[in-house]
């Protein structure tokens, strides 16, 4: 590989990561802990997905939590920019 490419690539490395950092840090965070045996199911971009047990989720997007028998909680993370953040981290 030639020099040129090699700096061209860390270059793009180099952009990327300070992307990820920024949607960290804007990112709203969902922390949960359930008790055993229990979940409720993350609606968003993508697939549904049970959570349970203790974990943390970082949302950059709209989410619906669905709670059995309960109804849904909707979370909408503040900050218009942080969708895109989201799409050009996931770009790079």
């Amino acid at each position: 590989m030639a020099e040129a490419d090699v700096k061209a690539l860390r270059k793009l490395e180099r952009s990327w990561q300070d992307l990820v950092l920024q949607r960290k840090a804007a990112s709203t965070r969902l922390q949960f802990s359930l008790a055993e045996g229990q979940s409720i199911t993350l609606l968003g971009r993508g697939a549904p997905s049970a959570l349970s047990g203790e974990g943390e989720r970082m949302l950059d997007d709209r989410i619906s939590l669905r709670l059995l028998n309960l109804g849904e909680l909707t979370v909408t993370p503040g900050g218009q920019d942080l969708a895109e953040l989201g799409r050009n981290c996931e770009k790079a």
